[in-house]
């Protein structure tokens, strides 16, 4: 297998940040110094506090929504159809801007010869 193995959770979890289904709350200076200190002295962060894995001061918690599975695929679906509307307009510029500069172009007689 020539290509690389892809983390599938890492996935559906960076998938739930998107969706907003789970949130980082950043910590305050005060707990970001207390807890860069735990680290430094070796010590376990609390449950539920992490470090950014790119900046080893600051810190974070996570919110979770609290949606149920329901009401995650009901606003799921409403996402979906909020995108096809914004995929419709933008098909439907496109396809006047060609029909408008032929509107255009008959009435000041540039298609007359």
């Amino acid at each position: 297998m020539a290509g690389e193995i892809i983390d599938l959770k890492k996935e559906l979890n960076s998938l739930r940040f998107d969706m907003n289904f789970r949130q980082r709350i950043n910590c305050s200076e005060e707990e970001n110094n207390k807890y860069f200190k735990m680290t430094k002295n070796g010590e376990s962060l609390p449950d539920g506090v992490y470090q950014y894995e790119d900046d080893s001061y600051h810190f974070y918690t996570i919110y979770d929504s609290g949606l149920t599975d329901a009401e995650k695929n009901e606003l799921i679906q409403y996402k979906k159809l909020a995108y096809i509307k914004t995929i419709k307009n933008c098909i439907v510029f496109i396809t006047l801007l060609p029909v408008i500069s032929l509107i255009i172009a008959i009435i000041t007689g540039a298609l007359v010869k």
